[in-house]
């Protein structure tokens, strides 16, 4: 994962091709952008009931807007944001899309030419999962550790998210690859919809793991098989060779 700063968005924005996503972290707790919210995120924002949560929210969607606006061209307070089917976030007049994820303190979003989907989850050891297998976990799979649970959530929602039905599909009607082993890409979700699937090939999407925070996991989901680079948004990168 690649640290940058927000000064390095604009010239990575130019090279986005049609066969390839871009995927930005960044931390809640630890970044700063210009408020460039507007009326509708303000009132969500408002309806937090913590400071902490609500500080949150604000950094999310303004860092979201920052990252955002070098790839549209346009100010972060003029992107012009429509609810989709099954409430899906896109932006209005432009073929760019986008999709967010967030878990704790950070934030996961990805940008690409094509339907996608992405998701960020912190382990929590506090969690009984086996308590939420039943909900979760489809028939075919087997989840026999904490680690696995989360492999395994991270992708159903990624695919969940990138077909645009998020929880309007059961996780138990996803079916994902074994968690235990690793997955540079896979095609062939078992999706049952109203009784009908996607498995064939052309309309499964198509997963991949993405490296994540400590602490963390996630996945994406894409329409088509694509490049992916990974970033993540610092006030001060600090590379290989030192500080920069």
């Amino acid at each position: 994962m690649e640290r940058i700063v927000l000064s390095d968005v604009p010239a990575l924005s130019g090279a986005l091709t049609t066969a390839q996503v871009d995927v930005y972290f960044f931390d809640s707790d630890a970044m700063s952008f210009a408020d460039t919210l507007n009326e509708t995120e303000r009132a969500r924002c408002a309806r937090f009931a913590t400071p902490l949560l609500r500080d949150r929210f604000r950094v999310c969607h303004a860092g979201k807007r920052a990252i955002l606006s070098s790839y549209l061209g346009c100010p972060p307070a003029d992107i012009d944001f429509v609810i989709g089917t099954y409430d899906k976030p896109r932006i209005g007049n432009a073929e760019l899309t986008f999709n967010l994820s967030h878990s704790a303190n950070w934030v996961a979003m990805a940008i690409a030419r094509a339907e996608v989907g992405v998701d960020c989850e912190r382990i929590d050891p506090t969690v009984n999962y086996r308590e939420l297998l039943d909900a979760v976990a489809h028939p075919a799979e087997h989840i026999g550790s904490r680690d696995a649970f989360y492999r395994t959530w991270t992708r159903k929602e990624a695919v969940m998210k990138q077909l645009g039905l998020g929880f309007q599909l059961a996780p138990v009607r996803v079916q994902v690859p074994d968690a235990a082993k690793p997955l540079p890409n896979w095609r062939g979700s078992h999706i049952d919809i109203d009784g009908a699937s996607l498995r064939s090939p052309e309309r499964a999407p198509l997963i991949v793991d993405v490296p994540a925070p400590p602490g963390y996991m996630a996945a994406l989901a894409a329409s088509e098989a694509c490049a992916i680079r990974v970033f993540q948004l610092c006030d001060e990168p600090i590379n290989e060779g030192g500080r920069r």
